[in-house]
């Protein structure tokens, strides 16, 4: 594939812009801190302006590359691969609740910032590379340029003093950071814009839009978040030695089959483990309803059961208790004062629950379980 050459002269003109570039967005985020924030609306802008820089120093054009479908089916199958990788080690780790508000109006103002600073900063990649062409040297201080970038914005949102942050830091935001934009800029040197777009927008959207987030710790996010760069670079070494031509039927059909599967599974790990929809998945934790119900099984528990009044006598509740969700059966109702009184029982225990559950207290009815793969959900919390 043939690249883009460059002038003696526009190569400074480039050095220099990146250079006053970076001095402006340290001295912005050290003296006004949260200007620079990754989702500000003044970064939007400054992004903007650098775009429009690039532009009138150097030239400025969108041409898409014969290798753009093809590089871009890469990445979303291997950003799925990552998305469902983690979430399965959610099942084992756990979740965290996302801090963002998940309204329509909210997602939307959330997310737009953060998708705009994305593209913004991924066509100025492409600019300034499809420029450079082949002079590695100058392709290295591309890197160095936006990795300290990366470093300088996103180290608003860490607090080194504490070492835990830190750790993070160095891990998640300098290593992660220096191994995405190894990739990002080979990539968009070797093929267009529309991969490294849509791997930044996907990576940088998910924690905002999925409203729960795996509690997989610093040091294993840290990890995942240069393995996948690295793993993305050498497919993409191989694939741009290797790669011929295929129909674009073929390609679609491709990304289909691979991504589709994918999406199922994350999707119905989200669904079943965030609460917010109707089902529910839960490991449990003892065997007070042995042999309905072991220890280590998943229980899919219904949160649409209708009128409590109606809720047949032997059902299987799942209802909060001292701040505990526990699955017992119920054996009687009766109205006191109060209103409806609800008495359980676990099937294994030799005497009713010594408390009764309220009509606020239910969380649903159990509907199915799944047995035995809660077993390292509930090992985890027993240990820690």
């Amino acid at each position: 594939m043939k690249q883009g050459g460059t002038s003696k002269s526009n190569l400074i003109k480039i050095a220099l812009l990146l250079t006053a570039t970076l001095s402006a967005a340290t001295v912005c985020t050290f003296i006004y801190y949260q200007v620079f924030h990754p989702s500000s609306l003044w970064y939007l802008g400054f992004l903007a302006l650098l775009l429009a820089v690039v532009w009138l120093l150097v030239g400025f054009r969108l041409k898409r590359n014969g290798d753009g479908v093809a590089a871009t089916q890469i990445v979303v199958v291997y950003v799925l691969l990552f998305l469902v990788l983690i979430y399965i080690l959610g099942l084992v780790t756990g979740f965290l609740r996302s801090g963002y508000s998940h309204t329509p109006l909210m997602l939307i103002q959330n997310i737009l910032p953060v998708v705009g600073v994305v593209v913004l900063t991924e066509l100025v990649r492409y600019a300034i590379v499809k420029r450079i062409g082949d002079r590695k040297g100058a392709l290295v201080g591309v890197i160095l340029a936006f990795s300290a970038l990366h470093i300088v914005v996103g180290s608003t949102l860490y607090n080194p003093t504490v070492p835990m942050e830190l750790f993070e830091m160095i891990g998640r935001l300098i290593l992660g950071g220096i191994a995405a934009n190894v990739m990002l800029t080979y990539v968009a040197y070797k093929s267009d814009f529309r991969p490294t777009i849509t791997y930044a927008v996907i990576l940088a959207v998910y924690p905002i839009a999925i409203p729960i987030l795996p509690d997989l710790g610093p040091f294993i996010y840290a990890v995942l978040d240069i393995i996948l760069p690295m793993l993305l670079f050498m497919r993409f070494n191989e694939f741009f030695i290797t790669h011929r031509p295929i129909s674009g039927r073929h390609k679609r059909s491709g990304q289909i089959l691979w991504a589709a599967p994918m999406v199922a599974v994350l999707a119905t790990i989200v669904i079943l483990v965030s609460g917010i929809f109707r089902y529910w998945a839960m490991a449990i934790g003892s065997d007070s309803m042995r042999p309905e119900i072991a220890t280590g099984d998943v229980v899919i528990i219904d949160k649409d059961y209708g009128d409590v009044e109606n809720i047949e006598l032997g059902s299987i509740l799942a209802f909060r208790h001292d701040g505990q969700v526990i699955t017992h059966r119920l054996i009687a109702t009766e109205h006191d004062a109060s209103g409806l009184k609800i008495q359980t029982k676990g099937d294994n225990n030799n005497n009713n629950d010594a408390w009764s559950v309220r009509d606020s207290d239910i969380v649903g009815l159990v509907r199915w379980k799944i047995p035995l793969i809660g077993w390292p959900t509930v090992w985890l919390d027993w240990t820690f």
